[in-house]
């Protein structure tokens, strides 16, 4: 998919800075992330027959989503969709719009989730031989789970963490984790022990169609899966800014700009 314009289009709206810098001496992994948006059942049904959960009823330690999967553990469903990984991605985008058969919509952001390690299926997928690192990324993912949804479904279920929401008024979504709201192409997720929160940060390098990157953003998000040097960038809600967000990784310079 080409996509050069758009994404040109947006980074010379928000452009660079030539603000006094920190500059970093190593380069980061850029990846970015979207808040899907997806048709929903407000009851389960033989389509519609996996949940997304808002927080058990019972004491922490909450269980894995192992034991979730098998029946050992509940919690309360706040609406119920028809892709499994689908629900396993919106739990790791943190945030998912659902539009139910009745015409209405309900945002939902995450909440806690039950604090135990995250694995990530892209690396289990390479990892097992299914997928080379090269190529791998959400469009790769999506289709290996069409021709096989059993193998995905297996290697989903390795990873032990599981993202709780609630349901929060839509013109508030999508959440970032300090409760700002995300906005396309200026907000990203960072590890606050490289990166402080509230930063200004710059981002150099390319997209990954080789086209010019050059984008100002404000690290307000935290997320499991973005430890060290990595940083995720939200590109937006739907389909679309998905398949975006799906292709990038690639490595970037990095500056720290003042206030």
């Amino acid at each position: 998919m080409h996509w050069s314009l758009p994404i040109l289009t947006l980074g010379l709206l928000i452009g660079g800075c030539s603000c006094p810098s920190a500059p970093f001496p190593k380069t980061f992994l850029l990846t970015a992330y979207a808040a899907p948006i997806l048709e929903a059942s407000p009851v389960p049904t033989a389509e519609f027959a996996t949940p997304l959960r808002s927080l058990p009823l019972t004491a922490k330690p909450y269980a894995t989503r192992g034991a979730f999967a098998a029946g050992k553990a509940s919690s309360p469903a706040l609406a119920w969709i028809a892709n499994p990984l689908d629900a396993y991605l919106a739990e790791v985008n943190g945030s998912v719009r659902l539009e139910f058969p009745n015409g209405s919509t309900t945002c939902l952001a995450w909440i806690a989730t039950n604090e135990r390690p995250y694995t990530s299926l892209g690396k289990l997928l390479v990892e097992g031989g299914h997928a080379s690192p090269l190529t791998i990324d959400l469009g790769v993912i999506r289709q290996l789970h069409e021709d096989n949804p059993a193998l995905i479904e297996s290697l989903m279920l390795l990873n032990d963490r599981v993202v709780f929401f609630e349901a929060i008024e839509c013109h508030l979504w999508p959440r970032a984790s300090t409760g700002e709201v995300l906005r396309p192409m200026e907000s990203i997720a960072v590890d606050p022990a490289v990166i402080p929160l509230g930063s200004r940060v710059r981002l150099t390098g390319e997209w990954a169609d080789g086209t010019p990157l050059d984008v100002t953003a404000v690290a307000i998000d935290i997320g499991g899966a973005i430890q060290g040097a990595r940083i995720d960038l939200y590109l937006g809600a739907g389909t679309d800014a998905l398949e975006l967000a799906g292709a990038q990784r690639q490595t970037v310079n990095v500056t720290i700009l003042n206030p």
